[in-house]
């Protein structure tokens, strides 16, 4: 069977991953673990059931996803499909098991899971879930047939082709691959529908290989016819899936499974290019994120460098400052200049007074008058007899008054 085979891009971080065999490679398992932690990571309010799941809480879903994952450019669509059909079944299968233990998680708040469960108690809801356990009980193949079975176990149907391979050097068909999933090793079969259908390619084979009326005998059906006779036999695909080929159908019958894509898988160029969109708008993000990487740490540079000079400029002042102290300490101290009264001086001069600069007779008594080189008025007491025997007491007071 054809492989999609990876092609490596330069690494930015993200895990690589291709298709081969209806499954993700090189790990199928550990993707699935991924998606199954995305819908534990966040639900939205109308996510009590997959299809009432927003576009925008499933757009954040597949965001996730591109920018844990890369692939080349060339399967978008499968890599989109087979994720889509992964993140569904896991998102069941994770309600189910949440509602089946009456246990949310942490991210799901309890008012969300209040209006969880009054969804899930309405009548409509429950008529619905009655409806759908019966058509898994049902017997496809009439009564008495039993339900649809099989002994695959935990490993994929692309393990048990790699398993035939690795036996028989070769890919097996649909029909030797539903026997090795539906047959125990002592040859009776899971149920009676895989006993019927097992039965009705027996009878195909024979009738292929039955001589001709010219005697000659057919030569063996090839592997696309035995496929073509197998999906004849179990009634073709039906809603995107092929009866006993599990994640092998597509990989077995990429036509057929082509003509009948899932509905809400998208498929279309619509959606390659909303993955090519996002991936763009992923790299662009990520481009303006390194530049300003660069940037901050140019800045950080510069920030440094001025912090580095600012330090440089403060011990600069420091040193400045001592020289400009020990300078002004170095000065001679200017001398202070002596107190000299503003009032007139009288008598011979004692010791006790300052001298008075400039002097003056009196033009009656004849003395030496002392006075200060400024001029200060004379007291309002000027005239009244001061008790010194001095006779400049008796005289008009205007005329007597120092110039």
């Amino acid at each position: 069977m054809a492989e999609h085979q990876h092609i490596s891009p330069p690494n930015d971080g993200r895990t690589p991953i291709w298709v081969a065999d209806g499954i993700f490679q090189p790990d199928h398992n550990k993707v699935i673990r991924f998606i199954t932690a995305q819908i534990s990571l966040q639900t939205c309010d109308e996510g009590y059931s997959w299809k009432h799941v927003t576009e925008d809480q499933r757009q954040w879903y597949w965001e996730g996803f591109i920018k844990k994952y890369r692939w080349p450019d060339h399967l978008d669509d499968t890599i989109r499909q087979l994720w889509y059909k992964n993140i569904a079944k896991q998102y069941r299968r994770t309600i189910h098991s949440w509602r089946s233990a009456d246990r949310h998680p942490q991210t799901v708040s309890d008012e969300r899971w209040a209006s969880w469960m009054l969804a899930w108690s309405d009548e409509r809801w429950l008529a619905r879930a009655t409806k759908n356990k019966d058509n898994r009980n049902s017997e496809p193949a009439g009564p008495g047939t039993g339900t649809t079975k099989h002994i695959a176990g935990s490993k994929t149907y692309s393990g048990h082709c790699q398993k035939f391979r690795e036996q028989h050097h070769r890919d097996p068909t649909s029909w030797e691959l539903y026997v090795h999933t539906h047959r125990h090793n002592d040859g009776s079969f899971v149920d009676e529908r895989s006993r019927l259908v097992d039965k009705a390619m027996q009878a195909y084979m024979s009738e292929s290989l039955t001589p001709l009326d010219d005697g000659t005998i057919p030569s063996p059906p090839t592997s696309g016819e035995v496929n073509s006779m197998f999906s004849m036999v179990v009634g073709g695909p039906k809603k995107g899936r092929m009866y006993g080929c599990g994640s092998m159908a597509s990989t077995i019958y990429p036509d057929e499974m082509a003509r009948r894509p899932r509905g809400g898988a998208s498929s279309s160029s619509k959606g390659s290019q909303d993955t090519k969109r996002m991936r763009a708008e992923w790299e662009a993000q990520k481009s303006i994120n390194e530049h300003l990487r660069i940037d901050l740490q140019a800045t950080q540079t510069t920030l440094e460098a001025t912090q580095q000079e600012n330090v440089s400029l403060k011990d600069r002042m420091t040193s400045l400052e001592d020289q400009v102290r020990r300078l002004i300490a170095g000065l001679p101290q200017p001398q202070q200049q002596p107190h000299t009264s503003r009032r007139f001086l009288y008598g011979r001069g004692s010791s006790s007074i300052p001298y008075a600069a400039g002097s003056s007779h009196h033009r009656r008594s004849g003395k030496v008058l002392r006075y200060s080189p400024e001029y200060i008025p004379p007291s309002q007491d000027f005239g009244q007899d001061d008790g010194d025997g001095d006779s400049d007491d008796a005289y008009n007071d205007d005329k007597t008054q120092s110039p």
